[in-house]
């Protein structure tokens, strides 16, 4: 009698708890007052690290900060829960991250405060969500409160920067981030779009025989996707519409593919994708104008890169967001030719589009030099070389097949993966367009991270239908 392991095919195929709750305990079994108190402050604080990842990104910074120094145990139960090649991994490019701070020469406009900053942020990047992903343990509810919180301070910056009138109207004629930066904004709109329609039927079917509570639940997820779409719109990010327009779609097409249908959840599902299509739909038409009036210069610049032999050579100030970018990716990769293999070394992307003297690469409100290249994989290339980015490069791609395994061989809820799978995706995507390393965009990757690492680790070991993996022998 043999045991095969769980594809990733019939993963997403064998029979499993769509809540997640096939290993809660025996109903006889009450949990103590005590361990529901403990559960209820664990709760909160993990509510408060969501809220502050979308609404006070320097606090949440702060928070991961003191939870990396106060639970070093948390790589080590990690470690020895099947993480090894994950937690390994992260602390080899973390080391690679400070040889390169301790070793390279402090470029000019730049002092060792700054760089030992710059590689604090991105030790965090790094390591700062083990100690999260332990305190959620794998459980759905943990995750949802996390995810919620977040959510909830994402629109909590909405409202104290926008006028009611305006979120009414869903109209907004100037780019906007609200309280974060413009395309980051968009990125988190979109991921949570995203969300809610993957956990859209299971959140409205569940609970369902309470009429107010099924009506209040239904307003609910109808608010949060109107405010979801207008802050998308708002936020004006071409990137951030790219990947809705991409990732969304697929992932909800293969969400149907791996899940048999059943009808009453199928009209429900098809129902909400109905509306959320309708939502979008009416703010384009709504904001066509501001956001035509954004997106026509890129358009017409777009025709000059792909016409011109030597586009944007002449133009002394740029006039479009495509200008600006190409131009400084231009620099990039002429950086990039004078030292190749190892790169400028940390903060080198500054100071580099300083020096070089070229007003194109200046914004052109504020006429102050660009701070980074506008593409994350350029600035790991200029700052760490193409050999520095191929470790990276190799060290993520060990760590993902490690996660993608560990996950094969567990059980976390299907939708749970497709959703951060997903949402990795679009922050990859979206990399191509700015930076990873700011403080608004390292709360997001943070928590998808963290929720996928703790799917992978902590989820208890799937049990194997003896029907699908047990081949008998002769």
């Amino acid at each position: 009698m043999t045991v095969s392991t769980p594809s990733a095919a019939n993963y997403f195929t064998a029979p499993y708890s769509r809540a997640g709750d096939s290993h809660s305990r025996p109903q006889d079994l009450k949990p103590s007052m005590s361990a529901r108190l403990h559960e209820f402050l664990r709760l909160s604080l993990i509510a408060i690290f969501g809220y502050l990842a979308c609404s006070l990104p320097d606090s949440f910074t702060a928070m991961i900060l003191l939870s990396v120094a106060a639970r070093p145990q948390s790589y080590l139960k990690a470690y020895r829960l099947g993480g090894q090649t994950i937690i390994v991994g992260c602390f080899m490019l973390a080391t690679l991250l400070v040889l390169d701070a301790l070793t390279r020469e402090l470029p000019p406009f730049s002092h060792p405060g700054e760089r030992a900053m710059d590689t604090a942020r991105w030790l965090l990047l790094l390591l700062g969500f083990v100690p999260l992903a332990d305190g959620l343990a794998g459980k759905p509810s943990r995750i949802a409160v996390l995810l919620g919180a977040a959510l909830a301070g994402f629109f909590t910056g909405l409202f104290k920067t926008t006028p009611l009138k305006s979120i009414l109207l869903f109209q907004n004629d100037l780019q906007t981030g609200f309280h974060l930066t413009a395309p980051t904004t968009g990125l988190i709109a979109a991921t949570a779009i995203l969300g809610l329609l993957i956990f859209g039927p299971f959140i409205l079917e569940k609970g369902a025989r309470n009429p107010l509570w099924q009506g209040v639940k239904f307003a609910l997820w109808g608010v949060a996707l109107y405010l979801c779409t207008f802050m998308l719109m708002a936020s004006q990010s071409r990137a951030s519409y790219l990947v809705s327009v991409i990732v969304i779609p697929l992932t909800l097409w293969i969400q149907d593919q791996k899940r048999p249908p059943q009808e009453g959840s199928w009209q429900l599902k098809k129902g909400l994708q109905f509306a959320a299509a309708l939502l979008i739909l009416q703010g384009l038409v709504i904001n066509h104008e501001a956001i035509w009036h954004r997106i026509e210069p890129d358009v017409s610049s777009l025709k000059e890169i792909v016409s011109s032999a030597a586009p944007l050579q002449s133009p002394r100030i740029v006039e479009s967001s495509l200008n600006l970018r190409w131009a400084v990716l231009q620099e990039a990769f002429r950086v990039i030719k004078e030292k190749p293999f190892f790169g400028w070394g940390p903060l080198s992307s500054r100071s580099l589009i300083a020096s070089s003297g070229d007003e194109r690469l200046m914004t052109p409100i504020t006429h102050l030099w660009l701070a980074h290249f506008h593409n994350g994989y350029a600035e790991i290339i200029v700052r760490s070389g193409l050999i520095g980015f191929m470790i990276i490069l190799i060290g993520l791609k060990l760590m993902g097949h490690s996660l993608i395994r560990r996950i094969q061989e567990r059980s976390p809820p299907r939708d749970w993966v497709m959703f951060c799978l997903s949402s990795l995706t679009m922050i990859l995507i979206w990399g191509f367009s700015s930076n990873f390393n700011s403080d608004p965009i390292r709360g997001l990757i943070t928590l998808i991270s963290s929720t996928s690492f703790s799917l992978a680790i902590y989820s208890k070991p799937r049990q194997l239908n003896p029907a699908l993996h047990i081949e008998r022998t002769p």
